[in-house]
């Protein structure tokens, strides 16, 4: 997809990753890597931080 907005000669280029920087080596075709990439390619990049979404309520349950 990235190469595809390239592609377009698109303005405004944005990546979203949604990963877990502990569990995610930075190597080659990891998504660390690859968010380095699009921003050197002058993507905007946001990162969302996966262990926020696993979280549990403090009681141990899941929040509804």
């Amino acid at each position: 997809m990235m190469f595809n907005a390239l592609a377009t000669q698109a303005r405004n280029l944005t990546l979203i990753a949604l990963y877990n920087p502990e569990r995610e080596p930075d190597r080659p075709g990891g998504t660390s890597h690859l968010v380095n990439i699009a921003a050197n390619w002058g993507f905007k990049t946001v990162e969302l931080d996966a262990r926020q979404l696993l979280k549990a309520s403090p009681s141990g349950e899941d929040e509804h």
